[in-house]
């Protein structure tokens, strides 16, 4: 009767409006939502209709809410919905989320419903969870969201099944966040230019997996050790694989892979682990793991013990996954880890089959590289039958049907005649031409840094730097070259080439190895798997450097460098080498240190130069070859070629210390002739205008009355390869103190040195293949047991050489005692809540941080400094008199001299001027210096002490 007689339509809507709310007071929501069609004040009714709908929501009456048209105003129902589904807590009823996806399905808007659902598992995703409880809780909502929003997209055409989200922090979503702990899979490029991002069916798919295998994961760690950590709720796709394998549910970690497109290495890795572990204890052997495959319905229904079902099942999953679109990676990977973990065991015979039939080159290279020679040489067999087959039936055979790697049979024929059974031992360790461009097609190495920080000095800071080297095979090679003409590696088999070859087989160098033997040594690298190539092969005992010039990296070119560069090269008396032994019984390392020594040297019977064809043949002594003269430079220099080796030589000829004797080359033969030029000035200036070499394979030096005086040579005598006095004299000394009983001062000492470096610096160095099959310890884990190792090493030397009553106890200063054992107990104490008793146990050991440890540092230099005075005032002036020392002076009486060489003093010379085109700043003179290996000396010092007790016997 009211709305009948209202006099206007603000009357009217206002009464309707009244009526609104009397309705939706007394929940009559069918004739409050009539009253919304009557109302025409736009913003009246949708306040009305968030009334309604909160109401309606509120009292549970969602399917009646569901019912109602809203004709003329769905839009503003919608945008109602939606509005409450993004900013609720998506926890706490009504649960509009859900009620809008209900709204949207209803109407057909399966995209809008899909989108509501998705952004609800985000936003459980990223809010915060109090306890696990409430974390286990949200996983299982969250999954329930993501399979809602997969049931939505699923109802549209599969080339439609998106939905577009905005990038905003309005919308909820924070993209970065939501990367960290999924895929980041969204917003590939330029995110901060875009709006929007697009998640596809498949996206949602792998969240929902990862979101399954976390709420499972977090079930059976449950059941196993009673609680779960804050990380175990947002563990990675990758680390969810390893959980899954590290459990043995390793159809679940298949598949999780798979719908995850990561890695299956660490599932196949495990899988074989645990064989291998059945294999060695057998079928009684048990473990937490083995329930949840070994109970599977396929697995039970399998003949044979548990040993052989748990290869079975890695041959089959090897099948399913393991295909020529991985390049048969997976089972590469089981075959090597196999063989990593135990090279006696056999690998199941259709392991090996396999790679017979379709990559037997691979089998018998991994053979080789992990030494299993005999296993190499039957599969090698094999190939060799197996191509020769056709021939025998007789019918018609083609190129490519015979083709055999016969570089790598040349290899397997190397490693028979080095096989242990044949030869004891074997001498070299080789390398492909192939895995060495494979490695450096994906080479990548880390160096950590530990340095105090300059605001807090008792803070310890380290540094990782990580270096990766990405190249093509073309660049590898051409990388593999240089390391060729520089004389880091040579080809095993004909030492004479100069060329990298594929399919070849070659070995590090004697500077090779000092070069890499220092550069472990100065970075702190682990070089555990090198100790071999150290130990059979020989090592460049010494090497000269040359100084290159920072701009263009060319040597710098002197009278200084180059006097000091022919010192090296004609050592400290001519080097004739006894050439009656036959090459096939000399011994490598011996032939090599009597080249150390110097160019070696011949006579040779010539007519004289200027007398060719008339004169009468006369003897020249200290001749030698020009192509050997080359050799002994890129050998024993930091010279990394042969060009360089020429110039460098041409310098030799231009002072005048090295002339050409003779060259019979013929006319018609080509030659390469290396010519230096300078301008002559100064007392030197007939010897200093130009120097030209010959690099031609018949072409004769010899050195001339000026190089012999530079050379110092004082009568010729035959050089016997003199070698670095420090092994031979550490040894001696030690005995010395030995027999004084003060020997631990010494070992004290230089046990201190290498525990200081090994604290300043660690570096580990990572070959990583390409491929899904690549393995990388992590560095955090690496820093750990670096830090461990060295707890280790300074509880070591306090129990060896300063615990009271010790073996090796050092008689030092009261008060240098008293700091140390104050320090320690104060640290014991505050860690494990024990006075300290004067020794240090194991189980105590690694309970130091990094601070801790540099303060025990700071007292162990001040007792090696104790020590060392100790030394130099009483030990070595006894020492430096005894019969022993005296004639170990005699025997490397040059030493010094040659040592004296390295940096050469300007003063000394009347240098000419710089080569044109060499000219720098003012004052560029270069220099040289050299380098000696430890290996190398610890190898000679043994040699040196037997050589000079023979010595003092025959003098006595």
């Amino acid at each position: 009767l009211a709305t009948e007689s209202a006099d206007s339509d603000a009357t009217l809507t206002d009464l309707w409006h009244s009526i609104f709310k009397e309705r939706l007071a007394n929940e009559d929501f069918e004739l409050a939502y009539m009253c919304l069609a009557e109302m025409q004040d736009a913003r009246l009714r949708n306040s009305s209709v968030t009334d309604l709908i909160t109401t309606m929501c509120e009292r549970n009456k969602v399917e009646m809410l569901l019912s109602f048209n809203f004709v003329g105003f769905q839009d503003e129902v919608e945008a109602e919905l939606s509005f409450k589904a993004r900013t609720s807590n998506p926890l706490q009823r009504p649960v509009y989320s859900k009620i809008y996806y209900s709204w949207s399905i209803k109407r057909g808007d399966y995209r809008g419903a899909a989108s509501t659902m998705y952004q609800r598992a985000r936003i459980l995703g990223l809010m915060e969870k109090p306890d696990n409880d409430a974390r286990h809780l949200h996983l299982s909502v969250q999954l329930e969201a993501y399979a809602l929003a997969i049931n939505a997209l699923c109802l549209l055409d599969p080339q439609e099944a998106w939905i577009s989200l905005p990038i905003s922090e309005d919308s909820g979503m924070v993209p970065e966040e939501w990367r960290e702990t999924n895929f980041g899979i969204y917003g590939i490029d330029d995110e901060k230019s875009r709006d929007s991002e697009i998640i596809e069916l498949s996206d949602m798919r792998k969240e929902l997996e990862l979101c399954r295998a976390r709420r499972q994961l977090v079930v059976e760690k449950m059941s196993i050790r009673g609680f779960v950590e804050e990380p175990d709720f947002f563990i990675s796709p990758m680390e969810v694989v390893r959980r899954y394998a590290q459990i043995g549910m390793y159809d679940e970690a298949l598949y999780s892979a798979k719908v995850f497109e990561v890695d299956m290495s660490p599932i196949f890795s495990a899988m074989v682990d645990m064989c291998m572990v059945l294999s060695k204890e057998g079928p009684a052997a048990s473990s937490e793991k083995e329930s949840h495959w070994s109970g599977r319905e396929m697995v039970v229904g399998w003949e044979g013990n548990k040993t052989q079902k748990a290869w079975r099942l890695l041959q089959e999953s090897l099948d399913r996954h393991d295909t020529s679109s991985t390049g048969w990676q997976y089972r590469k990977n089981c075959l090597e880890r196999i063989m990593d973990q135990d090279r006696t065991s056999t690998p199941p015979t259709w392991l090996t089959a396999f790679f017979q039939e379709r990559e037997p080159e691979y089998l018998i290279r991994t053979c080789l590289r992990y030494q299993l020679t005999l296993a190499a040489i039957d599969y090698t067999i094999l190939m060799i039958k197996k191509a020769n087959q056709p021939f025998a039936q007789g019918s018609t055979v083609s190129v490519t049907q015979t083709h055999l790697p016969y570089a790598l049979i040349d290899a397997v024929v190397l490693y028979i005649h080095l096989v242990p059974e044949i030869r004891g031992e074997l001498k070299i360790v080789p390398f492909l031409s192939d895995d060495a461009c494979e490695c450096l097609s994906c080479l990548k190495f880390s160096q950590s840094n530990r340095t105090a920080d300059p605001r807090d000095p008792d803070r310890i800071i380290t540094t990782t730097t990580t270096t990766t080297f990405s190249m093509t095979r073309d660049m590898a090679k051409a990388m593999s070259q240089h390391f060729m003409d520089a004389r880091l590696i040579e080809n095993a088999i004909d030492k004479a080439s100069n060329q990298f070859k594929d399919r070849s087989v070659y070995q590090i160098t004697p500077k090779g190895l000092h070069v890499l033997e220092r550069f472990i040594s100065k970075n702190g690298v682990n070089a555990d798997g090198l100790v071999k190539v150290f130990q059979t092969q020989p090592i460049c005992m010494k090497l000269l450097h040359l100084e290159r010039r920072a701009s263009d990296d060319e040597i710098i070119i002197s009278q200084q460098v180059v006097t000091a560069l022919f010192r090296r090269f004609a050592g400290r008396g001519p080097n004739y080498i006894d050439e009656a032994a036959s090459p096939e019984t000399a011994d490598p390392a011996v032939e090599y240190n009597k080249r150390a020594a110097g160019i070696p040297l011949t006579d040779v019977v010539e007519r004289a130069p200027q007398l060719v064809g008339k004169g009468p043949l006369q003897t020249f002594k200290f001749c030698f070859l020009a192509v050997n003269a080359l050799e002994w430079l890129c050998d024993f220099t930091s010279i990394v070629g042969r060009d360089e080796a020429a110039e460098m030589a041409a310098h030799f000829v231009r002072f005048g210390l090295i002339t050409l004797l003779s060259d019979k080359r013929k006319s018609s033969d080509s030659a390469v002739i290396f010519t230096v030029r300078g301008t002559a000035t100064g007392p030197n200036a007939s010897g200093a205008t130009q120097g030209e070499f010959r690099c031609t394979a018949k072409a004769i030096y010899r050195i001339t009355e000026e190089g012999r005086k530079v050379a110092r040579w004082t009568e010729p005598k035959s050089a016997t390869g003199r070698d670095s006095p420090e092994p031979a004299l550490r040894s001696l000394f030690r005995e010395f103190l030995r027999g004084n009983f003060c020997e631990e001062n010494l070992s004290f000492w230089l046990e201190v040195q290498e525990f200081k470096r090994k604290f300043l610096i660690t570096s580990t160095a990572i070959s990583n293949r390409a491929g899904p099959g690549g393995r990388a310890a992590p560095q955090h884990a690496a820093m750990e047991k670096h830090h461990e190792s060295l707890i280790q090493m300074a509880f070591v030397i306090y129990n060896t050489y300063l615990a009271p009553s010790s073996h090796c106890e050092l008689n030092i200063d009261h008060g240098l005692r008293n700091d140390l054992v104050a320090y320690l107990n104060e640290v014991m104490t505050e860690s494990t809540g024990k006075a300290f008793q004067g020794r240090v146990d194991p189980d105590q050991a690694f309970t130091l941080n990094a601070t801790q440890l540099q303060h025990i540092i700071r007292l162990y230099e001040r007792i090696q400094l104790h020590v060392f005075r100790l030394m130099a005032t009483d030990s070595v002036p006894k020492f430096i008199k005894t019969k022993r020392f005296l004639a170990l002076r005699s025997w490397v009486e040059d030493y010094e001299a040659n040592e004296g060489d390295n940096i050469i003093p300007s003063s000394s010379y009347n240098s000419p001027p710089i080569p044109p085109g060499l000219d720098e700043p003012e004052g560029e003179i270069g220099r040289t210096y050299m380098t000696f290996s430890a290996q190398a000396n610890e190898k000679a010092a043994a040699a040196a002490k037997e050589k000079l007790q023979r010595q003092i016997r025959g003098e006595t």
